[in-house]
């Protein structure tokens, strides 16, 4: 506040100095339903001020919400909308962030407005968003064109009514840096692939949910990119985390709240369809266990009464893409989780020429995991340019542990650690810039109590010789303490416990 008094004071002394004030004072505009409106138009209406606008944060979080207030209409926005439509023709916005909104709440002429109006902002932030549907998903995310930067987390749907358009965009995506925080999606993957004729990422974070996820489809955009790719953050969480964060509250998110303890999670299982039923009926999907009668399964189908309660009148018209497998991801009924479509997709390594650093959190359940390391370990790289390679695995208990498959592990790490070892030659001896870690985590493990931090570590090293024995003890081996993360709060800084 002593700043902008400061920053005010030199306006009204140099009329000179007006710009660059200006610029300062005016850069950030957040729109939340208790800013006040009348001074917001008082102050923005102008074009004296509007064209200083870089950064606008649209949010309808309540700090304290009034009785009368329905958190889901958002009535106050209404009232904002010439504001809003003044902003997008006159101020060059390039970050625009958008959170806590009901899609549905929103008139259609504000859906109109925050989709045809800011088509020209760089760096997006949209988390927290209920879209009743796809359609209105991928209509947002299609209007930022020019986007460099994009950070998409929480954004629910609860039905998929998208077009095939809306798939198949051919306009090339250059991203700077994407993270997909809550758990991405088989239909982000898809929308990101489209049948553009160019896609580049520089920095990837994935958030891995299995209610969600779909490997092959994953592998598929880690392939594309791969090129252009500098970064990776591959970070699993254990089945229910990650419900997409609607329900959670700003603690839960930032990680202050903690879980409590439950079961190990298995995904669930929809029973096997009858033979030629599904293929008579919905001849795309012929593959999936469709049962119409199963009312779980039914709210999907097209032309469904309760998808028809979920559509929106400004839906983007066109072929419907009737693909159930974003509804049922492979985690939710396949056999084998989706493996063989996985191991397809690997069949080749991932080369990665420009790659610097790979941080990953697998959460260890089954085969799945061990293709996830084979994957990450595989990725060819330029041992000039890469430096750091931070791996954690947690095992939800000690059966896990005990009946992961080690010596995979332990030869999959050690051909990553000689690789390098062998590209860098003697300059590895010197090099202190590099960073190649494990971490360890078991529920159930007191790796805090410094006895059994210590009988913990070398349980894990015996099952790992080769690592161990390597000559240059590329990799730091330790153990750290399990935890239940939360999607959309989780990162891969785990501390590795030393003695």
């Amino acid at each position: 506040m002593g700043l902008r008094k400061e920053v005010s004071a030199l306006q009204a002394v140099n009329r000179e100095w007006c710009h660059a004030v200006r610029k300062y004072r005016f850069k950030s505009l957040a729109l939340t339903p208790e800013a006040d409106r009348h001074q917001l138009f008082e102050i923005y209406c102008s074009n004296y001020v509007l064209p200083y606008v870089r950064h606008l944060t649209i949010s309808g979080e309540w700090v304290s919400r009034p009785p009368h207030e329905n958190y889901f209409e958002h009535v106050w926005f209404s009232d904002l909308l010439p504001l809003i439509k003044a902003i997008g023709e006159c101020s060059p916005v390039e970050y625009m962030n958008i959170e806590f909104i009901c899609w549905k709440g929103l008139t259609q002429e504000l859906r109109a407005c925050l989709v045809d109006n800011f088509t020209h902002v760089r760096a997006l932030d949209i988390c927290c968003i209920n879209f009743e549907n796809s359609n209105q998903l991928l209509r947002l995310l299609n209007s930022f064109p020019h986007v460099q930067y994009a950070r998409l987390g929480d954004l629910r749907h609860t039905t998929y009514t998208h077009v095939r358009s809306q798939l198949a965009r051919v306009e090339p995506l250059l991203l700077s840096e994407l993270r997909l925080e809550c758990g991405y999606t088989g239909l982000l993957m898809d929308w990101l692939l489209g049948q553009r004729v160019a896609l580049a990422i520089e920095e990837l974070t994935l958030a891995v949910v299995d209610r969600y996820r779909d490997d092959a489809r994953m592998a598929r955009v880690i392939r594309r990119v791969s090129p252009w790719l500098k970064a990776l953050k591959y970070l699993e969480f254990s089945g229910f985390d990650g419900d997409q964060g609607w329900n959670c509250t700003r603690e839960d998110r930032d990680g202050s709240m903690l879980w409590e303890e439950r079961e190990p999670w298995d995904p669930p299982r929809f029973g096997p369809i009858p033979e030629g039923e599904a293929s008579e009926a919905y001849p795309e999907s012929a593959d999936l266990p469709i049962d119409p009668s199963d009312d779980d399964i039914a709210c999907y189908l097209p032309g469904s009464e309760y998808e028809e309660d979920h559509r929106l009148e400004d839906d983007e018209d066109g072929v419907r893409d009737n693909d159930l497998s974003y509804a049922f991801p492979p985690w939710s009924w396949q056999a084998d989780y989706g493996r063989a479509a996985f191991e397809a997709e690997l069949h080749t390594p991932l080369r990665t020429p420009m790659l610097e650093k790979i941080h990953a959190r697998i959460h260890w359940k089954n085969d799945v995991s061990h293709i996830t390391l084979k994957m990450l370990c595989g990725m060819t790289y330029l041992p000039k340019i890469f430096h750091t390679f931070r791996l954690a695995i947690y095992f939800e208990d000690e059966s896990r542990f005990e009946g992961a498959p080690w010596e995979d592990i332990d030869m999959l790490l050690q051909c990553l650690s000689l690789r390098y070892i062998l590209d860098m030659g003697n300059d590895c001896a010197n090099n202190t810039a590099y960073s190649f870690s494990l971490s360890i985590a078991t529920r159930g493990w007191n790796v805090k109590a410094s006895r059994t931090r210590k009988l913990k570590l070398s349980e894990v090293m015996e099952r790992l010789p080769r690592v161990v024995d390597e000559g240059f003890k590329l990799f730091e081996i330790g153990v750290v303490k399990w935890q239940r993360r939360n999607a959309g709060s989780g990162t891969c800084d785990d501390v590795v416990w030393k003695d």
